[in-house]
Formats: C-alpha cells, structure tokens, sequence
C-alpha cells in the first residue's frame, strides 16, 4: 500500500509541475486562444492533491480523534 501511495504522489507532482508548464508553453505558441479551463483545471487538481495528502498521511486521523476528546 505505501507503494502504491507513494506512487501516486509521485504522479501528482508530475502532473502538479506540468500543467503550468502546458499552459505557458500553449501562450507563447498560440497566443490568440483563451486557456482559462486549463487554470480552473489546475485548481481543482491541487484541490484533490491537497485533500488525497490529507486523508492519507494521518493528519486527518489525527485531527478525528483530537474532536474526539
């Protein structure tokens, strides 16, 4: 299992520094074209990368159980 965690965070990072590479790249070559689906895109992603990292690193058990006391 920690693995396979350890392999999507890997993949989430990849993906994390391409998308604004992506971006920048597409304004230089076609400036004409409007890529704000791209940013809502990487929002959202970071969104659900900061929401997989904090269910699945314990943080989330911890606070669980500090509301718990």
């Amino acid at each position: 299992m920690k693995k396979k965690l350890s392999f999507l965070k890997l993949l989430m990072m990849v993906i994390k520094f391409l998308i604004p590479l992506t971006v920048i790249f597409l304004k230089v070559t076609h400036p004409q074209v409007k890529y704000g689906w791209l940013f809502v895109g990487y929002v959202i992603f970071v969104a659900v990368e900061r929401t997989f990292e904090t269910f699945y690193s314990g943080r989330f058990e911890k606070h669980i159980s500090r509301l718990e006391k």
